[in-house]
């Protein structure tokens, strides 16, 4: 009796392995014959991410009569669209009741309009000398005159020129003292301006008083479309809001422009009653979308 000798496990494996390749090729494994090649499938086409989608013209996000172009990012979480399209504005006027409210509202919007040639002006309101009173090493004059250039520097970066804003210089913390002016100077101010005027003040109902008081500034008058914004507290939502998504670049450079106001963000140390915005407070304000309400009554 003649004992075959076994192949090694190894061997006997990779053998087997060329049985099964060759019947997955199409060849006999009986006879050996070749079939001839096997059709492959193609794949399903690839779809490209990138291609738009058409969706419904209630649902389009209308960015392009108040931007010039769509921004990046999404929706405003309270809801609503971009400020819709019904008549594009000759003139864009934001009332910041302090400087640095006109950042923290609208830099975003200001940027996109001054670029598409919407004329573009800003009113100060206040002289903002009650953010750090007690301050030996600024007091008023000092104060006032660096955060007036926080406010050109800001707005520089935008395109919006020294000229083109406007300080009102009343008593900060002391608006309702003065509502009437406040009134008249931004009455004024909006009626001279090219129809149609789209004009930002605060929302009625801020959390600062000077706030409520420039918003209770705002009157109905033809030609001017009066819309609101929020400040205090940061990253509150208004009802029925619309928003103006930032791209990337965009939410980064208004973050940038907020800090550059550094009278406000901890440059003063030695006043212990001082304000400083916290990160999170210019987190809250750098959101990824621009917030606006159409104001009611009035």
């Amino acid at each position: 009796m003649v004992h075959r000798r076994r192949r090694p496990v190894a061997a006997r494996r990779r053998r087997a392995g060329r049985r099964l390749c060759r019947r997955r090729r199409g060849a006999d494994p009986g006879t050996g014959g070749h079939r001839g090649p096997v059709a492959v499938p193609r794949p399903p086409p690839r779809r490209d991410h990138h291609r738009s989608v058409d969706v419904p013209a209630a649902t389009r996000t209308r960015c392009a009569a108040y931007a010039g172009r769509r921004g990046g990012g999404g929706g405003d979480p309270a809801g609503g669209a971009v400020i819709p399209r019904a008549r594009s504005p000759r003139s864009l006027l934001v009332v910041a009741p302090h400087a640095d409210d006109e950042t923290i509202a609208a830099y975003t919007l200001l940027s996109r309009l001054r670029r598409r040639g919407v004329l573009t002006r800003v009113i100060v309101v206040s002289d903002g000398a009650a953010s750090h009173p007690s301050s030996p090493m600024w007091p008023r004059d000092r104060l006032v005159r660096e955060r007036r250039r926080e406010t050109r520097r800001a707005m520089g970066r935008i395109g919006v020129h020294a000229a083109a804003i406007r300080f009102l210089d009343l008593p900060d913390s002391r608006l309702f003292d003065h509502a009437d002016a406040v009134r008249r100077h931004i009455g004024r101010a909006a009626r001279a301006l090219p129809a149609p005027v789209l004009a930002l003040t605060p929302s009625p109902s801020d959390a600062h008083p000077d706030h409520r008081v420039v918003a209770a500034a705002a009157r109905r008058q033809a030609g001017i479309a009066w819309w609101t914004y929020p400040v205090w507290p940061a990253g509150q939502r208004l009802h029925g809001a619309r928003s103006l998504p930032l791209s990337a670049q965009e939410r980064l450079a208004k973050r940038q422009a907020i800090r550059s106001y550094r009278t406000q963000c901890g440059r003063i140390t030695d006043d212990p009653s001082g304000f400083a915005m916290s990160p999170r407070q210019i987190a809250a304000f750098s959101r990824p979308q621009e917030v606006f309400a159409p104001r009611v009554g009035r």
